[in-house]
Formats: structure tokens, C-alpha cells, sequence
């Protein structure tokens, strides 16, 4: 009684595991015509995409563009113009030293004072290069000689940091024409000083490179209005060719919050009422009226998939407790109430679920992954689901095959939709394809057995569409071709797992039998040697 229970755990399982395969589903197309009128049969929503569309775009239409603004730039130049200037300075001031004064102690005044200028020009030359490296940018002899002149002086540091300082203040962007794009909508503009951000409407107050240049000359003006016209254009040269950016487009982060609105954004939802007219009978259905009717159906599914496949799970054991009732209860079948037999019909009938399970799942997918148009509803057909019965039937014999095909046609029929005709064609065809290898001594039984299953398949596909009224030409043919493919792989299954059966279950078949009768093996040649006569 434990492995009847076995059994019944099995079922439970399988129809639990695939509850989905009873999902109601609607076989239209979009522009078919409705056969009656369908009306909503409980409450439930569905996502209004193209409002859900909408809203995604406005949302990601409402992040503006960030760039970047880098005030520490304008600190650091200005820095570096200060602390270069100073170095310079400081070779001027070096040469006052005790060993300079000394060794120009016996000239003239105007002769020592001419030859410490010149030793101060010289060394100012030799630096040239690191003064030029350290600055940033490269400087003619003309222009490098006025520094020199004005000894690198602090106030032309000064006007120089005061310029950059109030072009850099307004902020310098590299590509105003970029910018400009945002005029409409603004940016955000984030300080990455202080990591805070504000956005920004005003963008035309913004340099570009080259009217960062022009507003150069325009800050220096007045400030350099007292100085050399040399000097003031040496400065404004100087301070066109320091200005560097600090306000850059930040694409990542900008993207980034795209992305970001774009998933916050929730589906719209739009809800239909219990009783509430999805399609009238005679309207051509379209794209949307089939989208309605399969989340109706996903709705419904989702909604009743565990009494569902519960409910299938209960027929099952209903079917093997009357096959338990009727059969193994018999004094003629005692035998069989053993738990390596029980156990073994247990494992083939997983086996026949799983056969039967990918049959479903490529009827399902057969219509758009085929190369050539096949019906869905003909793939079914070539489940091979006989192979069950067969291996039955080898090893336990056919009466007790029959009953346990019985129970896997009910089992295939649930999986295939509740259908009456494909309980019918699988019932016969395990039934003979049973009866067809109960007395097999050769394996090639099995693939003979097939062929006739093939052409029975055939009649018995033919007769399951004149039942269901769906017999046109071609249709037919695809259903012929799927019933013999399927009862051949029903006797190559059975041919190639019954050895593996046999031997991880110890049955003795005729085969098996007639396997140690051959006289090669090493017993019977010593017997013929040892014992001739009597072996």
C-alpha cells in the first residue's frame, strides 16, 4: 500500500509542477472574426502601454542635462601664475648674496650692477624652459624678454590672476553650441567642489573657447590701460592661452538619471469590470482586443492554477486507485505487489509525464520556431506517450500494461487540454502498441511495432480531426506525419531504455534469456567440453 501512495505522490507532483499546461487561452489572430460574444469574467487590469509610454517620456524628458562645474580650476591657475612668478623672482633676488658681492667687489658700480644684470639675465634664460613647463604654455623670446624686463613682476601676476579669475567666475564651456541645444528646457548645472547642483536656465551667459578669449581683452581693459601696450598685450596673450574650462557635460551621470526616472516610472494600469464587453461576436479582433483577451486568460490562470492543477492531480489518483482496485487486489496479479514493481511503474510513468510535458512545450512553440508550417494542434500527435505502455508490457506483461496505459492516456489527455479525442488516440495507441511487443524474443520487435503503430497513429489522427471538425488537406497531412513520427520514437524510447530498466531493476526478459543461451559464452563451451551429452 506504501508504493500505491508512491504513486499517488508522484501524480500530485507532476500536475503541480506543471499547473500551467490548463491555462485557458485565446486561439485568435489579430483580424479574425469573433464566433460570440466575449465579456469580461472577473475583475482585472491591464497595462495601458501606450499611456505607460507616455509617461516614461515625459519622465525621461524631464531630466535635464548635467555638466559638471569645476570652480577649483580658476584656484589652481591662479596658484600656479603666483607660485611661478614668485620662483622667478627669487632667482632675481638670490644673486644679492655674500659670494655675487664678493666676487664683483672690485669693479665700479655701474660696471658691477651691469654684470650682475647680466648674470641675472642669464640665468633667467636658462630657465626659460622650466618657467614655460611650469606655466602651462610656451612663450616667444620677445615675449619672455618683457617678463624679464618687468623682473616678473608681482603686480603683473596679480592683474594676471585678477583676469582669469572673472572669466573663469562666469564659467567656460567647451562646446556652447552644444549648450545652447538646452536653451529651452536648462541643465543642471553640479558643483563637484561641494557636491551640491542647481539647474540652470540663463545658458547664454556662459563662454564658449573663443568668446572667453574676446572677454579677456574686455576684462583687461581697464586694468591694464597705466601699463605698456607690450606689456598689456604680453598679458592678455598670457591669459587667453591659461583659460581652461570648468563647466563640462557629464553624459554618464546625465543617462544615469535617465534610466533612473525611466524605472521609477509604474505601469499604468487600467481596469476592466466583471461582466464588462471585451469583443461582440462578428467584429474583426484586433491588436489591442487580443491583448485584452490574453491577459484575461494570464488573469484567469494565475487567479485558479492551484485548484487547477490540484483538481488534475485528484483525477490521477482517483484513475490509480481504481486501477489498484481492480487489479492489483486480483490473487492472479500478487505478484506485482511488490515494491520493485511498484516503483518501476512508478518511474515510467514520470518518464511518460516527461515526454508528454516537452510534447506540449513544442506544440506551443511550434507554429513560430518550425521551418514549415505545422499546426500546434497536430505536434501533439507526436508525443510518444506509447513508449510507457510498451516498456510495461516487456517487463510486467500485457495485462497489466493495459490498466497502466489507461492511467498515462488520462495523465497526457489533462496535459493536452482536457481534449476527449486525444485521450482516445493515446489509449489505443498504447493499448496496441502494448499488444504489438508482448511477445518479443528480438529487439527489432520494438521498431516493427512502431511501423504498425505508425500507420494505426495515422487513423486514429485522421479520426481525431473529423472529430474536432479541423480536417482540411494540409492540416491532414501534418497530422499523419506527426502520428508515425511519434509512435517511431515511442519504439526507438522503448528499445534504448528498456536495457537500462533491466538492468537497474534485475528483470529477466526473453531476451535476456535467450542472451545466456548463446553457446559462445565461456559456461556452456566448458560444459560441451566437460560434460558432452548432458550440458
Amino acid at each position: 500500500m506504501k508504493w500505491l501512495m508512491l504513486l499517488l505522490i508522484v501524480g500530485i507532483f507532476i500536475f503541480m509542477l506543471y499547473p500551467s499546461l490548463v491555462v485557458p487561452r485565446f486561439h485568435y489572430q489579430p483580424g479574425d472574426i469573433a464566433e460570440r460574444d466575449i465579456k469580461a469574467t472577473q475583475d482585472f487590469f491591464i497595462e495601458d502601454t501606450k499611456a505607460t509610454g507616455n509617461s516614461r517620456s515625459q519622465a525621461v524628458e524631464a531630466v535635464l542635462t548635467v555638466y559638471d562645474h569645476d570652480p577649483r580650476i580658476a584656484g589652481h591657475i591662479s596658484e600656479n601664475v603666483r607660485g611661478t612668478f614668485q620662483e622667478m623672482r627669487a632667482i632675481i633676488d638670490g644673486f644679492t648674496d655674500q659670494p655675487t658681492a664678493v666676487e664683483l667687489a672690485g669693479l665700479e658700480p655701474a660696471a658691477r650692477a651691469k654684470a650682475i644684470k647680466l648674470k641675472i639675465d642669464n640665468e633667467l634664460w636658462a630657465q626659460k624652459g622650466a618657467f614655460e613647463s611650469k606655466l602651462g604654455i610656451k612663450l616667444g623670446r620677445g615675449a619672455y624678454k618683457i617678463l624679464i624686463q618687468e623682473s616678473f613682476s608681482k603686480k603683473v601676476a596679480q592683474i594676471i590672476t585678477k583676469i582669469l579669475n572673472d572669466i573663469q567666475a562666469n564659467g567656460v564651456v567647451a562646446n556652447k553650441e552644444v549648450l545652447l541645444k538646452e536653451a529651452d528646457r536648462g541643465i543642471t548645472v553640479r558643483n563637484v567642489a561641494s557636491q551640491t547642483e542647481k539647474n540652470v536656465t540663463a545658458l547664454r551667459q556662459h563662454y564658449g573657447p573663443d568668446q572667453a578669449k574676446t572677454m579677456v581683452r574686455i576684462v583687461a581693459e581697464p586694468l591694464l590701460k597705466e601699463l605698456d601696450y607690450n606689456l598689456a598685450n604680453l598679458i592678455v596673450d598670457i591669459c587667453q592661452r591659461l583659460v581652461q574650462p570648468n563647466l563640462t557635460l557629464n553624459r554618464n551621470e546625465t543617462e544615469t538619471r535617465k534610466a533612473q526616472a525611466l524605472a521609477n516610472v509604474k505601469p499604468i494600469m487600467y481596469k476592466f469590470k466583471a461582466g464588462e464587453m471585451l469583443v461582440r461576436e462578428g467584429d474583426r479582433i484586433t491588436a489591442e482586443q487580443l491583448q485584452i483577451l490574453e491577459a484575461l486568460a494570464r488573469h484567469k490562470g494565475s487567479r485558479h492554477i492551484a485548484a487547477t492543477g490540484m483538481g488534475a492531480a485528484l483525477v490521477v489518483a482517483a484513475f490509480i486507485f481504481i486501477v489498484h482496485v481492480l487489479y492489483f487486489r486480483d490473487p492472479r496479479h500478487a505478484r506485482l505487489n511488490t515494491n520493485k514493481d511498484l516503483l518501476f511503474m512508478s518511474l515510467v510513468m514520470v518518464m511518460v509525464f516527461g515526454i508528454a510535458k516537452m510534447g506540449v512545450l513544442f506544440s506551443a512553440v511550434a507554429s513560430s520556431q518550425i521551418p514549415f508550417s505545422i499546426s500546434p494542434e497536430s505536434v501533439v500527435y507526436a508525443a510518444p506517450a506509447a513508449a510507457g505502455a510498451m516498456l510495461v508490457c516487456f517487463f510486467l506483461g500485457f495485462d497489466i500494461a493495459l490498466p497502466f496505459g489507461l492511467v498515462a492516456s488520462v495523465c497526457v489527455a489533462l496535459l493536452f487540454g482536457n481534449r476527449i479525442e486525444i485521450f482516445v488516440y493515446f489509449l489505443i495507441s498504447s493499448a496496441m502498441g502494448a499488444y504489438w511487443v508482448q511477445r518479443c524474443r528480438e529487439r527489432k520487435v520494438f521498431i516493427v511495432a512502431g511501423l504498425k503503430l505508425g500507420l494505426l497513429n495515422m487513423l486514429l489522427a485522421t479520426a481525431a480531426s473529423i472529430y474536432a471538425a479541423d480536417y482540411s488537406g494540409f492540416k491532414l497531412v501534418g497530422d499523419w506525419t506527426m502520428a508515425f513520427s511519434g509512435a517511431m520514437v515511442s519504439a526507438v524510447v522503448a528499445v534504448g531504455v528498456a536495457p537500462l530498466w533491466e538492468m537497474a531493476f534485475r528483470y529477466t526478459t526473453d531476451i535476456t534469456l535467450l542472451e545466456l543461451a548463446n553457446l559462445d559464452r565461456p559456461i556452456l563451451r566448458r560444459l560441451m567440453l566437460e560434460a558432452p551429452g548432458t550440458y
